[in-house]
């Protein structure tokens, strides 16, 4: 379904088939009124819209656990017991 308000000739909810284009959908609302200023037409994709916040959201989750991940990493390496090694050269006879 896609909505039509502002001023067409027949505003409301209409059906939309796949491949459909704006101006068919248009044509049946009645087309624009007369008052219409077609340049000032705004498109808003509300299901695109909501894919798109959907993938952020994920991303987000993603980098969030990433930067768990490599902070515990991180914590454990820092906790690892060191081993004093030195090295003195010796002259062999």
């Amino acid at each position: 379904m896609v909505s039509i308000a502002g001023a067409v000739v027949s505003p409301g909810e209409y059906p939309i088939a796949p491949g459909e284009t704006l101006y068919s959908i248009l044509e049946r609302a009645g087309g624009l009124s007369q008052v219409a200023f077609a340049e000032g037409a705004i498109l808003i994709k509300t299901s695109a819209k909501k894919r798109e916040q959907e993938q952020i959201r994920k991303l987000v989750a993603t980098i969030q656990r990433n930067e768990i991940s490599r902070n515990r990493t991180r914590e454990n390496e820092d906790n690892l017991p060191t081993t004093n090694l030195s090295y003195e050269p010796r002259r062999i006879d």
